[in-house]
């Protein structure tokens, strides 16, 4: 069974070009960790995400929010799986962690 994309629900692999498209356009300086970072080093387990840890400058924090507005961004939950919109700003990810 494959892992469906988030917001999707054709159940196809998740693509992770799009945001990692989006940090580079921005100049977000990150480094990716978690599932998909696991997958580029040979293991083999399904993520329906990618994880990255941004530098935690105020610069960087306003193109991480740059990025994430590019990409309409939204907070999802098992209660709202369509996700909610939110205010990507740089001070919101400042005082967020977004």
């Amino acid at each position: 069974m494959s892992e469906l994309q988030p917001g999707t629900e054709s159940g196809t692999e998740f693509d992770p070009r799009p945001i990692l498209d989006a940090l580079e356009r921005h100049r977000v300086d990150y480094v990716m960790v978690g599932g998909y970072a696991a997958r580029m080093h040979g293991a083999r387990r399904p993520t329906s995400d990618i994880d990255v840890a941004p530098k935690i400058t105020r610069e960087n924090l306003d193109r991480v929010a740059a990025a994430l507005r590019d990409l309409s961004a939204r907070v999802r939950t098992e209660e709202v799986p369509e996700g909610l919109p939110f205010s990507a700003t740089g001070g919101a990810c400042r005082a967020t962690g977004c």
